[in-house]
């Protein structure tokens, strides 16, 4: 056995002998699936009664993201509007566990999990060259692309509730200036929905109605709408 390999069975043995009994199920579940060996006989190394044997320790692997998380963070991806990996890391925080349950992303539960998971700087690595080439008529859900009389009015209606309820957006704290380039940091995606939300500033009774307003809305249909009446603007008025 390799010297990691002592130093990962010894962690194990400290954190089992000090584990609940909850606890020291899951610890000897992990050794089980990373060695392959008799659960009896795990019980015994872990408690230090047991030799290792022949069977090395391996530590767990980490997730492996394949077709089936690509392909869903794809579609995330359009569903939200092509934001950015930080900001639609947090848009599936929120938005993720209902469109699982509701089967509107159809996908297992091994590819839920990762997707609960993976990170922002995983995101880009998984979706470089994938993102889908949003159409002209796509992607100017930003406040102030367009002026609110060049979009009919029901699209911006739509615009509205979406934007606002399901787009998080990223606020600039502060800039510092090092040498001849300015650092920005932005605080943490939040949508403007849940800005308002935590502002005390908001009266609890405005708050309880935009509460009511999000559950009544539905993602997936206002994303469909969007779409479906952009593609109705004359492309005249979209290259404005």
């Amino acid at each position: 056995m390799s010297q990691i390999d002592d130093k990962y069975l010894n962690l194990l043995r400290y954190r089992y002998r000090r584990a609940s009994k909850k606890e020291k199920t899951a610890i000897l579940d992990e050794y089980v699936k990373t060695t392959g060996q008799n659960r009896k006989y795990a019980i015994g190394v872990l408690k230090g009664k047991r030799r290792t044997g022949k069977h090395p320790i391996r530590r767990p692997r980490r997730a492996i993201y394949g077709d089936a998380e690509i392909q869903a963070l794809l579609i995330l991806s359009d569903l939200f509007d092509g934001i950015c990996s930080k900001r639609l890391r947090a848009a599936i925080d929120i938005e993720l566990p209902g469109l699982y349950e509701s089967t509107v992303l159809q996908v297992g539960p091994g590819c839920y999990d990762n997707l609960m998971r993976v990170s922002s700087a995983t995101m880009d690595r998984l979706l470089a060259g994938r993102r889908p080439q949003l159409k002209k008529s796509r992607g100017f859900t930003k406040p102030g692309t367009l002026l609110k009389h060049q979009i009919p009015i029901r699209l911006y209606a739509v615009m509205h509730f979406y934007v606002n309820f399901f787009l998080p957006v990223m606020k600039l704290k502060e800039k510092t200036r090092v040498g001849s380039k300015v650092k920005r940091a932005y605080d943490k995606p939040q949508t403007p929905y849940v800005r308002v939300l935590a502002s005390p500033d908001v009266s609890e009774e405005h708050k309880a109605e935009l509460r009511e307003t999000y559950d009544l809305l539905n993602l997936v249909d206002l994303r469909r709408q969007i779409n479906e009446l952009q593609d109705e603007i004359p492309s005249t008025v979209l290259t404005l």
